[in-house]
């Protein structure tokens, strides 16, 4: 279980006025969470929502989270095995957005066509999925051996050597995560994973500049629907803990919690 501030007041906003944060409140929110005040401030470095404390009981974080509160803090204790994978989402592979209608579609691999209506778009997200992938590769050689060689009266003139080295490489894919209300299945599409021939005379020769316009395309479709770029943001994933579950859907998650905080409040 994770406690995670979602929103802090005003006075004492992240990430600018961080290093400025009064040392009072500092140590009050320290204390909340039974932590030094160093820590604090490390865990709190970059945006929110940010994990502050975990604990496998529910308890201890319940009443930490309740102390924030009462300082003005919103802040939500949740489950990472709560965080969506790809394995609960449409993954789109092509998509039509018709504002006159009022209907985006998008069709998955199975060409299954998905229709949200514009009042259905909840929120907006666009991330990276970063992947490392680690590939270790073992070479045999022989290599002429002087001192074998003349143990052996010349017939053994090399020796067999072994080497091993590990290289590891990064992918990065840029996304768009379409929510919905109702509790409908999110729609995620990724930049390289789509058929862009629904550009038509504005397709270009680059999958990025294909993406940008359709992320503004979506954008304009339902200005209504927050967008938000956090997990796109260096560092933001890389801030958060490690737990079970993926950090990049793990970042997603919190985000989705801190934006219907911030609904509920506003309403």
């Amino acid at each position: 279980m994770l406690l995670v501030i979602l929103a802090m007041p005003k006075a004492l906003a992240i990430p600018k006025a961080l290093a400025a944060i009064d040392g009072d409140a500092v140590k009050a929110i320290a204390a909340a969470v039974g932590a030094a005040p160093a820590d604090v401030r490390m865990r709190l470095a970059g945006r929110l929502p940010r994990v502050v404390l975990s604990d496998s009981e529910g308890g201890a974080l319940a009443a930490a989270a309740e102390a924030l509160e009462a300082m003005g803090l919103q802040t939500v204790v949740c489950d990472p095995a709560e965080a969506p994978t790809d394995r609960e989402r449409v993954i789109g592979r092509r998509v039509n957005v018709s504002p006159a209608d009022g209907v985006l579609q998008i069709w998955d691999g199975a060409e299954t066509c998905h229709e949200i209506p514009r009042a259905a778009v909840q929120l907006l997200q666009r991330g990276v999925r970063a992947a490392t992938e680690q590939r270790t590769v073992t070479t045999t050689q022989r290599k002429f051996d002087a001192g074998r060689a003349l143990l052996s009266g010349g017939l053994m003139l090399t020796k067999k050597s072994t080497q091993t080295s590990t290289t590891s490489t990064e992918t990065r894919e840029p996304f768009l995560l379409v929510q919905r209300a109702g509790g409908e299945g999110d729609v995620i599409l990724y930049e390289r994973r789509l058929d862009y021939r629904f550009l038509g005379g504005e397709l270009q020769p680059s999958s990025h500049a294909n993406f940008e316009r359709l992320v503004a395309a979506v954008r304009a479709f339902c200005p209504q629907a927050p967008f938000d770029d956090r997990v796109a943001q260096a560092g933001f994933v890389q801030g958060l803990p490690a737990t079970a579950a993926d950090p990049t859907d793990l970042g997603l998650y919190l985000v989705t919690l801190a934006q219907a905080r911030a609904a509920a409040f506003r309403g």
